[in-house]
């Protein structure tokens, strides 16, 4: 197991307190607590739906003093806002940085979407997922249990930077609509599963609504 890691309470507070932060800083702190590379948990939105609820719970295991950490308010985007309010968390506590370990080997790891998607044989067939059988979601969950904000607070940060990049490549390119970019075409892979998993929920939220349940 890789040892302990000191992490900025900034970073840590993106996976315990939902406060935004950069992909890779949030990526990173989750990828060292799982023990794998980066680049094999996916996406931040992704892997927050995948991986935050089991990294948030070791966190505050491990740390018990975060819980003392009120819920953040709504920035409304004010970088300087953010860095504000962690550095009044970190008085709050104490410390701006604390140790982090990894998951211990004996500990369970839950199999993410992002592991199902990647398991996936066929890339050319189209596989309807049943939230039911996810080892993440709770037997009977509704998308409000889920906590449907969560989709827009990680979601319109990749939408965003996907929009971002697509109109400066455009620019490149005299405006020319379509162009080989294999980092827009993961981005835009990786916004579409973060929204497929929440449209099949609401789907057999539908169905329920149209026979009570039955």
């Amino acid at each position: 197991m890789s040892p302990a890691k000191d992490f900025d309470l900034y970073s840590i507070l993106a996976v315990t307190h939902r406060l935004p932060s950069g992909a890779l800083q949030y990526r990173t702190i989750l990828a060292h607590i799982v023990g794998r590379d980066v680049d094999q948990i996916g996406g931040a939105g992704m892997s927050a739906l995948t991986l935050g609820p089991e990294c948030r719970a070791w966190l505050l295991e491990q740390h018990p003093q975060l819980n003392r950490i009120p819920a953040p308010p709504d920035f409304h985007g004010d970088e300087a806002a953010m860095d504000a309010w962690a550095a009044e968390q970190a008085a709050l506590i104490g410390t701006d940085h604390l140790p982090v370990a990894p998951l211990p080997p004996g500990r369970p790891r839950r199999l993410g979407l992002g592991d199902l998607i990647d398991a996936i044989p066929d890339a050319n067939k189209v596989f309807v997922v049943d939230p039911d059988k996810l080892p993440n979601v709770p037997k009977g969950a509704t998308v409000t249990e889920l906590d449907f904000a969560e989709l827009t607070t990680n979601a319109r940060p990749l939408v965003n930077e996907y929009f971002d990049i697509r109109r400066q490549e455009r620019a490149k390119r005299d405006g020319e609509t379509w162009f080989e970019h294999p980092e827009l075409a993961e981005r835009a892979d990786e916004i579409a599963r973060w929204f497929e998993y929440y449209m099949e929920l609401f789907r057999r939220d539908g169905r329920r609504f149209r026979d009570g349940g039955r």
